[in-house]
């Protein structure tokens, strides 16, 4: 399923809290990845920095599923 299929499925469960929350998901976590390796570049660093981001974001998106009561968001 491509991006805007799951967008287009969740449209009318998930409100616009949903970008608010992906995007600032991704800030902290980013920022947060980022420092945790000391700004570093390489290959485990990045994997690093990629995992703390996701789980940013994965939380924030699932609080707006919860707040929204769309079941098995947690």
């Amino acid at each position: 399923m491509s991006s805007s299929e799951r967008q287009f499925a969740l449209r009318r469960w998930v409100s616009w809290l949903w970008i608010a929350a992906t995007a600032l998901g991704m800030a902290v976590g980013l920022t947060a990845g980022a420092a945790l390796v000391d700004y570093g570049i390489s290959r485990g660093d990045l994997v690093l920095m990629g995992a703390v981001t996701g789980v940013g974001v994965g939380v924030l998106q699932a609080l707006v599923l919860a707040r929204d009561r769309v079941s098995g968001a947690f």
